[in-house]
């Protein structure tokens, strides 16, 4: 059986386009739930930045990433910071240290 009778290339494009957008919005949902199951109150021990500014960091050997928090993104962790996320909240609360 010939595909290419009943398909044409756009349609094939449109397809697949769909089937990743369907993927990639999957996965976000699944980044956010994670995200709200976590819950971090403790001092920032490492802090690695990434692409587009998003931070990876580390408080008492627990790493998670900011990609899916609600934070100030003018504030720049640094180690020895306090982070506060509670959970069920997207929210973190960044305590600078003095």
């Amino acid at each position: 059986m010939d595909f290419k009778k009943y398909i044409s290339k756009k349609e094939i494009a449109i397809i697949v386009i769909l089937i990743l957008l369907f993927i990639l919005l999957k996965e976000r949902k699944q980044v956010k739930k994670d995200a709200l199951s976590l819950s971090i109150h403790g001092i920032v021990d490492k802090v690695k930045y990434g692409q587009k500014n998003i931070a990876t960091v580390t408080v008492h050997k627990i790493s998670f990433s900011t990609y899916s928090l609600i934070y100030n993104k003018r504030i720049h962790i640094s180690v020895g910071d306090t982070v506060i996320k509670d959970r069920g909240s997207l929210y973190l609360k960044i305590l600078k240290k003095k």
